[in-house]
């Protein structure tokens, strides 16, 4: 395992690419309908990526008995994730029917969630996991997002 590789500077790099690839949209949305189309569907495909790698990969190595004043913190990422994949779902119909987007909301509860999870959930794992459920995580992020390390 390399010294700098831990599951926040992977997820952080997932993290950055979802912001670039947003504030891409964003741009588009007011030059370029046909990109912005191809653009949504990118980062949505890269959106639904990130959330399958850290909800079958990752959540599942928080332990609640460990730390009982955090357990609903899973359950509420997961909330989260349903939220945004709604706003997502609903922001693709709007593309569809009308010439412009609004996501704005969207990346504001993006946002706080990322932060939640670069700040606190991930350095909580990285800090109590061992190696072995480590790079059971490493080897699950780099085949889903093609070795970000």
């Amino acid at each position: 395992m390399k010294n700098n590789m831990t599951i926040t500077n992977l997820m952080m790099k997932s993290h950055d690419k979802l912001e670039k690839l947003l504030d891409k949209l964003k741009v588009s949305m007011q030059h370029d309908f046909k990109l912005t189309g191809e653009l949504f569907d990118e980062f949505k495909w890269e959106f639904e990526k990130h959330i399958f790698t850290e909800e079958k990969a990752i959540f599942k190595f928080f332990n609640l008995s460990k730390d009982e004043d955090h357990f609903d913190v899973v359950p509420n990422l997961i909330k989260e994730h349903d939220s945004l994949l709604e706003m997502l779902n609903e922001t693709e119909n709007d593309l569809i029917i009308k010439d412009h987007l609004d996501i704005s909301e969207f990346k504001n509860l993006l946002i706080k969630h990322k932060n939640f999870e670069e700040e606190t959930f991930y350095p909580k794992l990285d800090q109590e996991l061992n190696d072995s459920q480590k790079n059971s995580i490493f080897i699950k992020i780099n085949n889903s997002f093609h070795n970000l390390s």
